[in-house]
């Protein structure tokens, strides 16, 4: 009588942890381009009779096993995936971003009753290492910084994030752009943000995207050079070359005046002038 009780106490927690598993929607993670295995669970000691494998939203047979025929995938699936019955899997390779949704498989053991599995399948891509760049210079004349950000190849669409270094208040900085564009064909995101910072300090900047990140770069470098209370050297050499210029054009002058006929030769005594004046003395 004992066995008895544990043998009807057992079976009652697997068909209990069966429902459970049968009543969870159960999340499958794959990366694009990627390998995933999704999973129909049974129980791999009774023989199956089918076990299909379809989206819902939309409505989409993939793929499947019968026991008394074979079963053709749909044309988007060939070569794509394998479905191993006796595990309850089924393979899918090449994984894009269309592939993410909510699926059901839908399976039927020897004992005639059919049972459902749902199970959501989250698709996610890598964003490309971001490139950040200054545009057009680095520095106006109000100390400011206009920076862009930039990542690729994403799913899904993901915000960019800054990190200062040292911070900077709220004021001083401002996001100008926030661009997200979708490709048609891959369904990936292309992320592109541009900050202006108006800072008079240097600072390090990083951006990432998706937990790809940049290296901390050095912008808003102060260029300019720092005054001083010295005279500027420029002045101070053109001053001089004026001075001395001018002291050798002064000097020039009086050398002229000195050499010149009139002032150095004196009144001579037999000229008529002189004769006149000795007679009146």
């Amino acid at each position: 009588m004992f066995l008895m009780n544990c043998c009807c106490l057992l079976c009652v927690l697997v068909c209990l942890a069966t429902l459970l598993q049968l009543g969870t929607l159960e999340e499958v993670k794959a990366q694009v381009g990627g390998y995933v295995r999704l999973p129909c669970y049974h129980n791999a000691s009774m023989p199956i009779i089918f076990m299909y494998i379809q989206k819902t939203t939309p409505e989409v047979f993939i793929n499947g096993y019968h026991f008394e025929k074979a079963i053709v995938p749909h044309l988007k699936y060939v070569n794509r995936t394998a479905v191993d019955h006796r595990t309850g899997w089924m393979d899918l390779w090449d994984v894009s971003v269309t592939d993410e949704g909510e699926y059901q498989c839908i399976f039927m053991e020897k004992t005639k009753e059919s049972k459902t599995l749902t199970f959501q399948l989250t698709v996610t891509a890598n964003y490309s290492e971001p490139v950040m760049t200054v545009t057009p210079e680095d520095r106006d004349d109000y100390g400011g910084c206009l920076i862009t950000c930039s990542s690729s190849g994403g799913y899904p669409n993901r915000s960019l994030e800054w990190t200062l270094q040292p911070e900077v208040a709220a004021a001083q900085w401002m996001v100008l752009n926030r661009s997200s564009v979708q490709d048609p064909v891959t369904m990936l995101y292309n992320v592109s943000w541009t900050m202006h910072i108006n800072s008079s300090q240097s600072l390090s900047v990083s951006c990432s995207v998706g937990g790809a990140v940049t290296q901390l770069q050095e912008i808003c470098n102060n260029n300019r050079p720092p005054e001083s209370d010295h005279p500027d050297m420029t002045v101070v050499v053109a001053s001089l070359v004026m001075a001395i210029l001018l002291i050798i054009g002064f000097i020039f002058i009086i050398r002229m005046h000195k050499s010149s006929p009139a002032a150095d030769s004196p009144v001579r005594r037999d000229e008529p002038g002189s004769q006149e004046l000795e007679s009146l003395t």
